[in-house]
């Protein structure tokens, strides 16, 4: 069987080059021209596809999604840039073809989808981590809070059902819940004893904050997309940053949201932010036993919380038990 290469060609304006630039490299590959997209889609998940090269334009993202772990190439003048084009100029691409195609097919230089996915997924996870920590830092003595929230409403995303995706994205966006304690002053987040109504309120505008600095436009960006619209990272940690303290019964804030007008998102980092702070030391309190946590958690069921998610939470309790203990916070040394 001849290895078989998909071309996208919705302007059919590639196929008399590729033809004459193949024919002259003496290449035995089986090549397939479409010029529909969805057609295209439909035959990239095919196995007689072994690579795909596509000309950029809209709806590039589907054509390679339907193959993730197969070999991709876009080319031509819709590509993001001169760089990334000149990157898979016909002889490179060739060359890569030549190398994946050849014998078992084994992997080349060439990345798939699934490649490119998975290195955009780390990107944006050290992103949020060092954003958390630079938030979480003036807090000092709380390092991991952020990771060990993150990784607690992942778990309780996979208990309740989500998909795998939903599971990944809050995972992400849940490390910067408390991204707007940047604007709070240290003397008060580091503060050993009880807070002051004036200092509660300038604490509470964290919430507020956080969801203004994770809204405020990039330059030459699209608009801000719909807060409701939980597909990226960013969308959803806005969401969690703004309604995280919101109770189920109404009585939160910073809108006294209520019921399931709360995100999703923002109940579940509701109970995970809570259940670690309890667990943990904080310049206020001591750490609550693991029992005495659970007890106060159940006993907020339905009113502070959404009962589903506290339902998850002890049915996820062992592996989440496991996690703050394998992220506890480092010591750290009083000396100046």
């Amino acid at each position: 069987m001849k290895p078989g290469v998909l071309f996208f060609d919705p302007k059919d304006s590639l196929r008399e080059a590729l033809n004459v630039f193949i024919q002259a490299r003496a290449v035995d590959w089986d090549l397939f021209f479409v010029t529909d997209l969805s057609q295209a889609t439909e035959f990239a998940a095919h196995p007689s596809v072994h690579a795909v090269v596509a000309e950029a334009g809209p709806g590039i993202l589907d054509l390679l999604e339907a193959a993730p772990n197969k070999p991709s190439a876009v080319v031509g003048e819709g590509a993001e840039s001169d760089a990334f084009d000149a990157a898979f100029d016909w002889e490179d691409l060739a060359e890569n073809l030549d190398e994946f195609l050849a014998g078992s097919f084994a992997p080349s230089g060439m990345p798939t989808y699934a490649d490119l996915q998975r290195k955009l997924f780390l990107t944006q996870a050290e992103f949020a981590w060092r954003l958390a920590m630079a938030a979480e830092d003036r807090d000092q003595e709380h390092a991991n809070h952020p990771i060990r929230v993150a990784c607690t409403a992942k778990i309780l995303a996979r208990t309740l059902g989500l998909s795998e995706q939903y599971q990944d994205t809050i995972g992400l966006a849940a490390m910067l819940h408390d991204v707007g304690k940047l604007t709070i002053p240290k003397s008060i987040l580091r503060k050993k004893g009880k807070l002051t109504e004036e200092e509660l309120a300038i604490i509470r505008t964290h919430c507020l904050n956080g969801h203004e600095i994770l809204s405020t436009p990039f330059p030459g960006s699209p608009d801000v997309e719909d807060e409701r619209d939980n597909e990226s990272v960013l969308a959803m940690a806005r969401v969690i940053a703004l309604q995280h303290h919101e109770r189920w019964d109404g009585a939160g804030y910073p809108s006294q949201l209520k019921g399931e007008e709360i995100d999703l998102a923002a109940r579940i980092v509701a109970v995970a932010d809570v259940f670690d702070v309890l667990r943990c030391e904080r310049p206020y309190k001591q750490a609550f036993p693991e029992d005495q946590a659970i007890d106060m958690i159940r006993d907020e069921s339905g009113k502070q919380f959404d009962a589903a998610v506290v339902g998850a939470l002890l049915e996820s309790l062992p592996e989440v038990r496991q996690l703050i203990f394998s992220l506890a916070d480092p010591v750290r040394s009083n000396a100046a």
